[in-house]
Order: structure tokens, then sequence, then C-alpha cells
């Protein structure tokens, strides 16, 4: 995945996350492209971003969805 570089004010380079699409968000999350039309329907899942009808996510939002589900099984035992 390349990074697209624009020309921010005052001479400075913004870098812009690649796009994923729903097919490979779902991959990732291993469930389908339809409960993820299912979760942002219900308001829930990762944060997405919308142009016109097109959905797509940022890498960065697929990994924090996924770091707030992770479980420590031994966290509280003792």
């Amino acid at each position: 995945m390349s990074t697209i570089t624009e020309t921010a004010p005052l001479g400075t380079a913004t870098k812009i996350e690649p796009l994923i699409s729903c097919e490979a968000a779902a991959k990732i999350l291993l469930t389908s492209v339809a409960n993820l039309g299912q979760m942002r329907y219900e308001r829930r899942g990762p944060v997405y971003v919308k142009f016109g009808r097109k959905i797509a996510y940022l890498e960065s939002d697929l990994r924090s969805y996924i770091q707030e589900r992770r479980i420590e099984p031994n966290r509280y035992a003792e």
C-alpha cells in the first residue's frame, strides 16, 4: 500500500493513510461485507469514511477496533 502525500499550508507535507475497501476490511476482521454493513447501520463496528456512496476504512481505525476487543484471559486470574 502506498501513501499519498499532499502539500499542506506553509510547505509542510501531510501523509494520508491508505484507504481499505469493505471487502479487505471484512477479511481483516474475519467477517462478511454484509455484517460490516449491518454494523454501520446499527452505529457500531469500526470507524469508517464515506465518499458519496463509497465506504472505506483507515488502517489505523481497524487496528484500534481490533485492539479494543483484545481479551487477556489470565489478566485477572490469581
